[in-house]
């Protein structure tokens, strides 16, 4: 097959003229034993011109793959249709466009395409379902292999790139990446969306170009002023990218982020909104990012979400306790440790620091005890802290039943032995405690 170098008009009247042969080729011929038939033919068969010959509603899709394709293949690739069901036709690309049908052999369906980049320099594959489109998924038995093997580009079918001479996630394969969603950024106006330019900004800041993402995203937010997820990635480009960061620059994007999803979703952006309080906290602004901590766990009384009110309670309690907030700052560490929705074992720990640091020594053996009994059978630490505070406090008796429970514990729990010895200054603490009471530090 080839690519007519014809007007529209004529290009048409080729379609026409082709419809038969490409429906067989691009449909049917993929459910398997028409294809072979159609690669043993070349002998005869001259090449088609490689259209889309579709006459239903998504036309236009086709079309645009009609342009994007012959901008991005080159003379000795490999291009593969493949049908939902994992039924492929395989074909060389030849010298000027020409689609070379290849003879697959039944029992090979089923290869999973790592072998292709070893025959084929490039590879490109193209799922095609003209129900779902943009939202095509690659067949179950094939998805993990094209996810591991391959770059997903954003055409309007799902369509893998694999190329034998990119190390996967050298910056030469993010360059390549950056340079294909460019090129169908500019081949095909009509399908840009945001997700495009979601994809580009990514991998320009994989490969630490900062400029050029943050290009990436404003290029998007000209088309699609109101997307939340353009202003917040920009948001955090100005933020984690930028030498020096532009914080002011991130809140302003993540403000704007927070009030699109709002608008859109009648939901807050809890991670825009995050990273407005910690921008405030990086520009020493730390009332303004307790104020917006504190807005957002009462946006999350209404909106729910465990994991992100988690979270602000750890930073803002982290923020207390930097401006000598040491009760309230220890209040949201409780409060993290009543939710659960995160390990415990984080907030315990600040906790006793918190309470260590300030002298606060009745405090501190409740939550050590607390730790210990709640979540001693699963985390070395809270055994090692409890009893280094039994030790200094010389508390001969409770520390002789809690060094009991523990051998106890450790000798149904096989890993908490080798996590605490891994430890030579909790180890060393373990084994001077046990001997101390003629116990063996060993269960």
């Amino acid at each position: 097959m080839c690519f007519p170098k014809t007007d529209e008009t004529a290009r048409g009247r080729v379609r026409h003229a082709a419809i038969a042969a490409a429906c067989l080729l691009c449909a049917t011929a993929l459910a398997g034993d028409a294809t072979n038939w159609l690669a043993r033919a070349q002998a005869w068969l001259a090449p088609l011109p490689f259209l889309y010959a579709n006459t239903d509603a998504h036309r236009a899709d086709y079309g645009d793959m009609d342009v994007l394709i012959p901008r991005l293949v080159r003379a000795g690739d490999a291009f593969i249709f493949m049908q939902p069901n994992g039924d492929y036709a395989l074909y060389r690309v030849g010298q000027e466009g020409q689609f070379i049908p290849q003879y697959v052999q039944r029992e090979l369906l089923a290869r999973t395409f790592e072998s292709l980049i070893a025959e084929f320099p490039r590879v490109w594959i193209v799922i095609y379902d003209p129900r779902l489109r943009w939202q095509t998924a690659p067949p179950p038995g094939y998805a993990a292999a094209l996810q591991r093997e391959y770059m997903r580009l954003p055409l309007p079918m799902l369509t893998f790139y694999g190329d034998r001479a990119l190390a996967r996630g050298s910056t030469n394969y993010w360059v390549t990446q950056a340079h294909l969603l460019e090129t169908v950024l500019d081949a095909s106006p009509a399908n840009r969306n945001p997700q495009m330019f979601l994809n580009l900004g990514q991998v320009y800041r994989r490969f630490g170009r900062a400029r050029e993402a943050a290009d990436a995203y404003q290029r998007g937010l000209a088309l699609f002023s109101d997307d939340p997820f353009l202003h917040r990635e920009l948001g955090a480009c100005y933020y984690y990218d930028f030498a020096p960061p532009r914080y002011e620059d991130s809140i302003s994007e993540n403000r704007v982020a927070n009030d699109c999803h709002m608008r859109l979703f009648d939901q807050p952006m809890y991670d825009a909104l995050f990273n407005m309080a910690m921008a405030y906290a990086a520009l020493g602004k730390k009332v303004e990012a307790q104020l917006q901590y504190g807005t957002l766990l009462s946006l999350l009384q209404t909106h729910t979400n465990d994991l992100w009110q988690s979270r602000t309670l750890r930073y803002l309690a982290n923020l207390m306790a930097e401006r000598g907030k040491v009760p309230e700052a220890a209040d949201m560490l409780k409060r993290d440790i009543q939710l659960a929705a995160q390990p415990a074992a984080y907030s315990y720990n600040r906790l006793l620091d918190l309470y260590g640091a300030n002298g606060r020594a009745n405090d501190y053996a409740e939550t050590a005890r607390q730790y210990f009994y709640s979540h001693g059978t699963s985390d070395v630490r809270a055994i090692a802290r409890y009893v280094e505070n039994l030790t200094v406090a010389r508390k001969t008796n409770e520390l002789d039943r809690a060094l009991r429970v523990a051998l106890g514990w450790m000798a149904t729990h096989r890993s908490l032995y080798p996590s605490l010895e891994a430890s030579p200054p909790e180890w060393r603490t373990w084994t001077n405690a046990t001997l101390s009471l003629g116990l063996s530090p060993k269960p």
